[in-house]
């Protein structure tokens, strides 16, 4: 038996396992878990991976912005924390709420300047895509990555196949879509004693669990006709998907979908910021992780005349000359109409750009546009 220390979240980390497959191998001399920094050593018969985790509460936004959440690190190195030889840091933010954990990118840790302060900042949405997505991996610009810091969204169930490729998730080369997520194991399967450095652990420092490997078993890797079906590019013929190639094919539709509401909730901001209506630029707002019934996705407002704008948001990996609209989308459309655009976010996951279609009715009257009525589905003709 262990037990987690009071005002920590390592307990909830090693339950997360526990319940995902690694069975408890070995724990610490006096059975009580750090509060935090807990050394944990995960073992497989082809692998062995040995981390500190270092676990912290998502909270609130210091910066008083409604759909923005906050990870506070205030230990980094040279400040406190020193590096545990031969083990991989590893950062977690965890939310109560939401019971979802979050990944950061353990190089934070190298930064914090005088105030020993890495703290990360989330997008709200991340914690709620989740009750859908069970892992979810967005970029994010911060001060500390310019470039974008990627940060995992995931449900406990999913931490292990986290920790086990951590590296290559914060390096941008984990593709969740085409190798598909490590299942529940059955826990106790591997009782095999497991050779860890005894003098360390007799300080009651590190926790071992493990698992064995499942057997071989098909994922679903998307082929690229399959990939030009996410973008809608290509209609699906009868039985040419697996069942596991169309989950996919969902899962990767809806994670460009937040990614470009992402982008354009972010740009409409940047836009009203720079045309001087800050206070505008605050009221911005994501409608569709609220509510997915209003026929769009942000409410807006133009930058001369202050005045509302509805934007629904279309996502491509590639660029696509159609596109799918629901009946509620085009019903919403007629009513403000000059008010009403559809978004179009072009290369999603790269580099996005936007195509802005103002009033789709009046395109479509004016025969810029093509829409079925059969299948919703819109073609730009112009």
């Amino acid at each position: 038996m262990v037990s987690g220390s009071a005002g920590g979240h390592i307990g909830v980390v090693v339950r997360a396992l526990t319940g995902g497959g690694w069975a408890l191998n070995r724990a610490p001399a006096n059975g009580q878990l750090l509060r935090n920094r807990q050394l944990v050593v995960l073992q497989t018969p082809d692998r062995t991976t040995s981390l500190r985790l270092l676990v912290y509460k998502v909270t609130r936004s210091s910066r008083g912005r409604e759909h923005e959440r906050r990870v506070e690190i205030t230990s980094t190195y040279g400040h406190g924390l020193e590096p545990a030889s031969g083990f991989s840091d590893v950062v977690l933010g965890y939310d109560p709420e939401s019971q979802v954990l979050v990944g950061l990118d353990p190089v934070r840790l190298r930064h914090g300047g005088e105030t020993s302060n890495a703290s990360s900042f989330l997008e709200a949405g991340g914690l709620r895509r989740n009750k859908t997505a069970p892992f979810v991996i967005l970029l994010r610009q911060t001060r500390i990555f310019p470039e974008g810091e990627y940060q995992a969204f995931f449900r406990p169930e999913c931490l292990g196949e986290y920790l086990e490729n951590f590296t290559a998730i914060h390096a941008g080369a984990y593709d969740i879509t085409g190798g598909g997520h490590v299942a529940p194991l059955r826990v106790g399967w591997d009782q095999k004693p497991i050779g860890v450095v005894d003098a360390t652990n007799a300080q009651g420092k590190v926790l071992v669990l493990t698992r064995m490997a499942e057997p071989p078993r098909r994922t679903a890797r998307l082929t690229a006709e399959a990939m030009r079906l996410v973008d809608g590019s290509t209609r699906r013929r009868r039985r040419q998907l697996t069942p596991e190639e169309f989950r996919a094919i969902q899962q990767r539709q809806e994670q460009n979908g937040f990614l470009g509401e992402q982008f354009v909730f972010e740009h409409e901001k940047s836009v009203l910021r720079l045309a001087g209506r800050t206070r505008l630029a605050g009221r911005v707002e994501w409608v569709s992780r609220g509510s997915i019934g209003e026929g769009y996705d942000i409410r807006s407002f133009e930058p001369d005349t202050g005045s509302p704008k509805f934007i629904e948001v279309k996502s491509y990996e590639h660029l696509v000359r159609s596109f799918e609209a629901s009946a509620n989308e085009w019903e919403r459309a007629r009513e403000p109409r000059e008010q009403y655009c559809i978004y179009r976010v072009i290369n999603v996951r790269d580099v996005p750009r936007l195509e802005v279609l103002r009033n789709p009715v009046r395109l479509e009257c004016e025969g810029k546009l093509r829409i079925s009525t059969g299948s919703w589905r819109v073609t730009i003709l112009q």
